[in-house]
């Protein structure tokens, strides 16, 4: 595959055009924050990472005391540093491989990312980069193979890639996209 997974989200968001996408606006927005804050509410989450916080639209509507957003695109970063810049948020570029120094959080993030890293080797270290950032991690995302309709999308039947010493605590729905939520088990 030749797509260039990172070049893309750049030049969408620097032409300012689309964004990041219907998933992103509107009640769809307003579902995903309010999935991730009743999270936040009852795991009492006080500090959260997000693997791909997009243009700050849903960002914005995050409700934690210390967040980090981030995100391939510098494009993006701009626009969150406008929308949804707040106390105790960071937002950082990162080149979807090579993560930057984090601060430990509580809560991972990956909300409808998984289904836009058409390449392998950026899908892995996604899982990598997510599941080793925090002991608590939360995906939006389909679970399924299935062929692209658009260039940028590739549904992925992900939940066998989900490292060893995780248990699933919240699962989405089989035939529809929907969050999944996991807990990294206590080692003996």
């Amino acid at each position: 595959m030749n797509f260039a997974v990172v070049g893309y989200w750049e030049a969408r968001y620097v032409h300012g055009k689309r964004g990041s996408g219907i998933g992103s606006r509107g009640d769809a927005a307003k579902r995903k924050a309010a999935f991730v804050n009743g999270l936040i509410t009852e795991r009492n989450v006080s500090s959260v990472i997000d693997w791909g916080c997009g243009d700050g639209v849903v960002a914005r509507l995050i409700e934690a005391p210390r967040y980090v957003g981030l995100d391939v695109s510098p494009s993006a970063i701009a626009l969150c540093r406008v929308r949804a810049d707040a106390p105790g948020r960071t937002w950082l570029t990162y080149d979807g491989v090579t993560a930057p120094e984090l601060p430990p959080a509580e809560l991972a993030l990956s909300l409808d990312v998984i289904f836009h890293l058409i390449d392998d080797v950026l899908y892995r270290r996604h899982l990598e980069l997510l599941f080793g950032s925090a002991p608590l991690v939360c995906v939006h995302s389909s679970n399924r193979d299935e062929d692209a309709k658009v260039e940028h999308m590739r549904s992925r039947e992900f939940l066998p890639d989900v490292p060893h010493g995780w248990r699933c605590i919240h699962e989405g729905p089989s035939d529809a996209i929907g969050f999944w939520v996991f807990e990294r088990e206590a080692t003996p």
